[in-house]
């Protein structure tokens, strides 16, 4: 918490391993529609249910730090989650890059 709150973030990415799907919290659907395409996971603003004390609550709702949850699907092997998935993130950091680069952001 104390990392959030002094340092000056554009974004956070935050993997976790559930249900496959894109949580954007903020402003972040650039990245996720980047992520989208490479990997088909829907992109959302709710999971279903309340999430109070969540990171994407608590920086992306709370303190406008948008925030991205990505949740991969559960059981995959280290080697296939960063086959799969390592290729989409550095894709999703470009956009980011360019984004807050170019003053979009």
């Amino acid at each position: 918490m104390r990392f959030i709150e002094t340092s000056n973030l554009s974004l956070i990415m935050s993997l976790h391993s559930w249900k496959p799907m894109l949580n954007v919290n903020g402003d972040c659907r650039p990245e996720a529609k980047c992520l989208a395409r490479w990997l088909s996971y829907p992109i959302v603003e709710e999971i279903g249910y309340p999430t109070p004390g969540c990171l994407g609550t608590y920086t992306g709702l709370e303190r406008k730090i948008p925030t991205l949850t990505y949740e991969i699907e559960r059981g995959l092997s280290d080697r296939s989650i960063l086959e799969l998935h390592g290729p989409a993130l550095i894709e999703a950091l470009k956009v980011s890059e360019e984004r807050f680069s170019s003053g979009q952001n």
